[in-house]
């Protein structure tokens, strides 16, 4: 494999996995390495394609979120045994996938290849949907003139159902697409993202009428509502 995509592996304490420099450097990965607030801080700003953030206990979870707001990029959060409130937590706070110690290695390689090829195909185009507007490479979504102050899988299932407005798609389907095989039954983060980018929309979530669905029918965008079709 020749990738030659430049990933991040990012601690704010002596890292634990070290050894996974030069497993990823094998797989022609460009790997760059930072330890500690301001270092991750000042390295985020650099140029990558997916952040590895090591994160030793629940305590970095606000890091995460300053993270977040600085990085567009996929975060993958190597973290403390799952729990489901941890997991919830992780990925509510902005990391795109959890990957719980211990871990095995080819695990970790199939999600980093995962996330990589979703950057590059799925969240690559803008899309104008009557009043809805995503801008891919900004990842800024606008509606009625107004920006939508979206986590980053909210903006990724937008993206997913701005892609094909009208036409449903299955709740296994969208947790596939967004955070992957291995959340492909957890209808729970679905519902809640749902809720979340109704409330974003204006949409009520009782009687939507812009993200319309449920876990049943599947999910689309009414496009109509959404003003002037696509």
């Amino acid at each position: 494999m020749s990738s030659y995509h430049h990933l991040l592996l990012g601690s704010l304490r002596p890292s634990t996995n070290d050894f996974l420099i030069p497993i990823l450097s094998e797989r022609n990965y460009v790997v760059s390495f930072a330890e500690g607030h301001e270092a991750l801080l000042q390295a985020v700003h650099g140029t990558l394609d997916l952040l590895l953030l090591d994160l030793h206990s629940s305590d970095e979870l606000d890091f995460l979120s300053e993270i977040r707001a600085l990085l567009v990029q996929p975060i993958i959060a190597i973290g403390p045994l799952r729990n489901d409130r941890l997991l919830i937590a992780v990925l509510e706070r902005g990391a795109d996938d959890f990957v719980p110690r211990p871990f095995h290695t080819n695990e970790l390689l199939a999600r980093v290849r995962a996330h990589l090829r979703r950057q590059n195909s799925n969240w690559s185009r803008s899309f104008q949907v009557g009043q809805l507007h995503l801008e891919a490479q900004s990842r800024e979504a606008v509606f009625r003139a107004q920006p939508l102050d979206l986590s980053p899988n909210e903006y990724n299932l937008l993206a997913v159902l701005a892609a094909q407005p009208g036409q449903s798609c299955s709740a296994s389907y969208l947790l596939n697409q967004i955070w992957g095989p291995r959340f492909s039954q957890d209808f729970a983060l679905l519902q809640l993202t749902i809720h979340n980018l109704r409330q974003q929309l204006g949409d009520d979530p009782a009687v939507p009428k812009l993200v319309c669905g449920d876990l049943k029918q599947g999910y689309w965008l009414e496009s109509k509502e959404l003003g002037n079709g696509r």
